[in-house]
């Protein structure tokens, strides 16, 4: 994270759509691994079943990642979301 932040600090907003894909496809990923992980995954499952989770994990990211590239294109603040503020 360091790494990310440093190169933020150079590079500003050029970096800041590919920042959001980056961090909130990954960040959804590994929701949506955890949450198949203990829903669909058993101890007897096949590998079929292990990588038709992973794709859809990958695709709920993609997709996920690609609505959080958009939101400063639309000016969409994050506040909407967030019903408490930080002092």
């Amino acid at each position: 994270m360091m790494a990310i932040g440093i190169a933020q600090c150079f590079y500003g907003l050029k970096l800041l759509v590919p920042l959001l894909f980056l961090v909130s496809s990954m960040t959804s990923f590994l929701i949506c691994l955890l949450f198949f992980n203990e829903i669909v995954i058993t101890p007897d499952s096949g590998s079929f079943i292990f990588w038709i989770v992973v794709l859809i994990s990958v695709f709920c990211a993609c997709t996920i990642g690609y609505f959080a590239m958009i939101i400063p294109k639309y000016g969409i603040n994050l506040n909407l979301f967030i019903r408490f503020k930080f002092i």
